[in-house]
């Protein structure tokens, strides 16, 4: 072996590891982006971690495609991070949608579990209910509002079940999510 193939080898030797890092922070970065990005909504504090957070991570890849010539598949596979920056920039700056598939299936696996409190007149838990983190349960004759998150800066955000018509309430903001199931949107 030439000393310029020893040396090309040891570089390459050496990079991969860093590669391989860089690619489990970028997947543990994604699973802590699942939860904000799949909850009723987003407030301040984790918007901002999140949106910095993602920002720094395609930075420091950016930098590492243009140091080693990337494939357009890499190239690709970087564009997921601008596209989470994106998407938990809307999530905060508009609220949740109901057809964000990833609340929709967060709802639907928690669905159960809500609707065991929702129909328990004595159930007035908090903490985890299903996989949404419940912060307040309040009651209203036989709606059950769950506050989730706050979202935005001061409001509120999680999920209602209203069985018949929604009542109409100044501040808050019901979107159907089907069956009596609501995303509540309650503005401070």
């Amino acid at each position: 072996m030439s000393p310029r193939e020893t040396s090309s080898a040891s570089q390459h030797a050496r990079a991969l590891p860093r590669r391989r890092g860089l690619a489990l922070v970028t997947a543990v970065w994604g699973a802590f982006l699942l939860e904000p990005i799949s909850d009723t909504g987003i407030g301040f504090p984790m918007a901002m971690l999140a949106i910095l957070g993602t920002a720094v991570l395609a930075v420091v890849w950016l930098v590492a495609l243009i140091a080693r010539g990337a494939s357009i598949r890499s190239w690709l596979a970087w564009g997921v991070l601008p596209l989470a920056g994106v998407a938990i920039t809307i999530i905060f700056l508009t609220t949740q949608s109901p057809l964000n598939p990833l609340f929709r299936l967060r709802f639907a696996l928690s669905r159960p579990a809500l609707e065991a409190v929702a129909t328990d007149p004595g159930a007035g838990l908090v903490g985890w209910i299903g996989l949404f983190r419940v912060q307040r349960v309040d009651r209203f004759a036989d709606a059950v509002h769950f506050v989730t998150v706050s979202c935005g800066v001061v409001d509120q955000c999680g999920i209602a079940y209203v069985p018949g018509p929604p009542p109409r309430r100044g501040k808050t903001r019901l979107t159907p999510l089907g069956d009596g199931w609501y995303h509540l949107y309650s503005v401070f």
